[in-house]
């Protein structure tokens, strides 16, 4: 069914609508970051920067708990550190909407790896936040097309008790834009850049996606 959607749209240029384009396009092209890798990398890093966060825990009490004799020691559970993810979709006027479909594709990505993501689509301002389990969820909210400021969602989580903030915040953006002068020190940040992108500012881990090549990553202050 996509693919019929791309082909008639090639006929027939302006007969079919943008927002069902947008979903063919995300539905025959795989994500091209491997998220799995980037995501269990960066909950690490938090997972270091967290005071008191280990390999061992005892709010869960081992398995083997049960079969030990009445006044034995506590077992400690083994854990894995895990950390909230939340992405930010710029909305701008400067976004098209090849754009928009290669973000969207990336957020199917980050959904294969963890259960749900916090989405928030902003463009000078925050439009929507909502926890999202599939992309299907994502395409109501895109909606903006005014000037550009990553700052509103970077304030609008930091706000936020420190144990509702996510651990993670991935935002896909062209990078035209004013950034927060100081990466956040509650959350590792991941610039999620689309096609002829710039970098917004000198913090955060630069992930590029252009429309037609492999993603490339790039480490910056």
């Amino acid at each position: 069914i996509a693919q019929a959607i791309r082909e008639h749209a090639g006929k027939h240029p302006g007969t079919v609508p943008a927002d069902l384009l947008r979903v063919a396009d995300e539905a025959l092209g795989p994500p091209r970051v491997s998220w799995q890798n980037k995501l269990q990398a960066a909950v690490h890093h938090r997972a270091r920067l967290t005071a008191g966060m280990g390999d061992f825990t005892r709010s869960r009490p081992s398995r083997r708990q049960p079969c030990l004799p009445a006044g034995a020691p506590l077992l400690a559970r083994t854990c894995r550190p895990q950390a909230t993810v939340a992405v930010v979709m710029d909305t701008s006027g400067s976004m098209d909407e090849n754009q928009l479909t290669d973000i969207l594709r990336e957020i199917r990505g980050v959904l294969r790896t963890v259960a749900a993501v916090e989405f928030i689509a902003a463009d000078a301002a925050v439009s929507a936040t909502r926890e999202v389990f599939s992309t299907h969820a994502v395409r109501p909210l895109v909606r903006g097309g005014g000037g550009t400021d990553f700052r509103p969602a970077f304030k609008l989580l930091e706000k936020r008790p420190r144990n509702r903030r996510p651990g993670i915040v991935i935002y896909g953006t062209d990078g035209y834009g004013p950034a927060p002068a100081q990466a956040p020190s509650w959350c590792k940040t991941i610039w999620l850049l689309v096609g002829a992108a710039r970098v917004p500012c000198t913090w955060g881990t630069v992930v590029r996606v252009p429309p037609t090549a492999s993603a490339v990553e790039d480490e910056v202050r």
